[in-house]
Parts: C-alpha cells; sequence; structure tokens
C-alpha cells in the first residue's frame, strides 16, 4: 500500500464571529457529593416493631449469631429497655441462649423471644448487646431498636414476616449452619398470589390427536417491598435465599389471609436500589412448598 501526501493549492478562508455575553457561574460538576443534612432524617426509618402477647405465629423473634475468635474470649449479652438495662442474658428465660455448637464450639447465639419479654418488661424501646473481648480487646455490639408492642392486627397491617431455619454450610459466611440455625424477620409490602403456570406433558396418537399424560398446576407468589435498608436485602440475598423454604405470614388485613405457611423461594425478581439515600425495594417470587397438584393419567 502505498500513501502519498497531496497539497491543496487553493484552501478556503474560515469564516467565525466571537460573541461575549453576560451569564452566571455555574460551579463544576463532581462525581463526589456530599449533602448537607443526615440522610437519616428522610429515609426508611430505623422503627422496627416487634410484637409479643398473641398467638405463636403473631408473636416475634430476632436471632443474634455471633461469634469468637479463640477459645479464651469472652462475652456478655444483656436486654436493655428505654436506655436501662433490666436483664443479663445467660440462660433461656428470655428466648434461646445457645452459648456455643457442637460443630463449631467457638459460635454462640441468642434468639430473643419477645413474647417472653413483653411479659417480663412490657412494651418499650429494646436493644441487645453484647460486650465482648477479641483476642484481648474490648468491644461491643449494639442492635438495631426494637420497639415492643402487644400484638393487634391493626399496628400488624403492612407487615409481611419470613421465618426459617438455615442449615448446611454456605462458603460466604463465617458461621456455621450444619446444627440449624432459625432466623425471622418481617418487612413491610404485598405479598400476592400472581397467576398460576399449567405444565402439560402429552403425546399425539396416529390419529394427530393430542392426548394427556400429565398436567401440573404450579401457583406462583410475589412479595413486592416498601422502602427498606440495604441490610434487609442482605438479610435475604445471603440467608433467606438459601434455605430449604420459608414461612410466611401476611399480616395486610386485605391481603391473602397466608398465616404461617411453607414456600419455596424462587428468585429475587426484581430490585431498584436507591445509592443516594440507602434505601431500596425488591420483588421476591415465591412458589408452594408442597406442589401436589398434579394429574396423570396412568
Amino acid at each position: 500500500m502505498i500513501f502519498e501526501t497531496l497539497t491543496d493549492s487553493n484552501p478556503m478562508e474560515l469564516l467565525g464571529m466571537a460573541v461575549k455575553v453576560q451569564s452566571t457561574n455555574i460551579s463544576v460538576v463532581t462525581e463526589d457529593y456530599s449533602p448537607s443534612f443526615c440522610y437519616c432524617l428522610y429515609e426508611c426509618p430505623s422503627f422496627y416493631p416487634v410484637w409479643g402477647g398473641g398467638s405463636t405465629w403473631q408473636n416475634d423473634t430476632t436471632t443474634f449469631l455471633f461469634k469468637r475468635q479463640i477459645d479464651v474470649d469472652t462475652h456478655s449479652i444483656t436486654l436493655w429497655k428505654n436506655g436501662i438495662q433490666v436483664a443479663t442474658i445467660s440462660d433461656n428465660s428470655y428466648g434461646v441462649y445457645n452459648i456455643s455448637y457442637t460443630d463449631d464450639t467457638l459460635q454462640y447465639s441468642y434468639i430473643a423471644d419477645w413474647d417472653l419479654i413483653y411479659t417480663a418488661f412490657g412494651s418499650g424501646s429494646y436493644q441487645i448487646k453484647n460486650a465482648y473481648t477479641s483476642i484481648g480487646e474490648a468491644r461491643e455490639f449494639e442492635s438495631r431498636d426494637f420497639d415492643l408492642y402487644l400484638f393487634d392486627d391493626v399496628s400488624a397491617n403492612g407487615w409481611v414476616k419470613f421465618n426459617w431455619t438455615q442449615t448446611g454450610i454456605i462458603s460466604s459466611s463465617d458461621f456455621t449452619f450444619t446444627e440449624g440455625v432459625d432466623f425471622s424477620f418481617k418487612m413491610q409490602g404485598n405479598f400476592i398470589k400472581e397467576k398460576p403456570e399449567t405444565i402439560k406433558d402429552s403425546y399425539q396418537t396416529s390419529a394427530f390427536q393430542s392426548k394427556q399424560f400429565r398436567t401440573e398446576q404450579k401457583n406462583k407468589y410475589s412479595f413486592n417491598s416498601k422502602f427498606t435498608k440495604s441490610t434487609d436485602f442482605r438479610m435475604v440475598n445471603e440467608n433467606l435465599a438459601l434455605a430449604d423454604y420459608v414461612s410466611i405470614t401476611d399480616f395486610n388485613l386485605y391481603g391473602t389471609n397466608i398465616r404461617d405457611r411453607d414456600f419455596d423461594f424462587i428468585e429475587i425478581s426484581d430490585i431498584n436500589d436507591f445509592m443516594v439515600n440507602r434505601n431500596m425495594v425488591m420483588t421476591l417470587q415465591f412458589g408452594d412448598y408442597e406442589q401436589n397438584i398434579i394429574k396423570t393419567n396412568c
């Protein structure tokens, strides 16, 4: 390939006009934006209601899972009401206290039973704290605030509760679930029964007729959350989604009337993460855990 540079012997003149106008200075847009207010005042509040004094499916529990670094690490789990310590957790008086696990002796947990706590101390704003040493260094864990009430249908309206037992080994987790660890948490939103899916197996006869061999109806459900915390998404994505099955209670007054019923988690079908204010919404898909709407022609 040969290249040759040619010179334009008669170039065209360039014409232009410069105009000066008055304007307002505009600040340069930067990617690192720091707001002049606290998002905590505007995003979904940390208020998290828990209930006691009702039926088993109405009352709440909350799981706190911890792990020592070495055998000689110490810890002290305490229960606080309205800023005042009311109990030290050393047995099962206020829930299930497990000082260690057979498969992991460094792991320990406390499952707060809010019905037992309500019976002992009544309504109020509660926190769980854990003062512990980690390789000789003193540290403290403080939970979110839990607002404990006597259960009633009106205050529970708008919430959906998810219960499950995590089992097996999760590679991304520091904890061991081979002995089974119970979890429970709630989100605001709607639980909806959707259009069922029909699955047909058939064959064609010599007369070109379609004959039914097997037909199955698969019910489908979706949970559409309202604004929730990114920590709730982590609970779903890294824990609930991996469970064998999930028990769901729909507290919506005009909802599905589902009470502690088992479902099979299918997927997180939609997510909208509002990075600016740390809020998010998500849609979760479920199916019947017991899928037995099946007909077979023998």
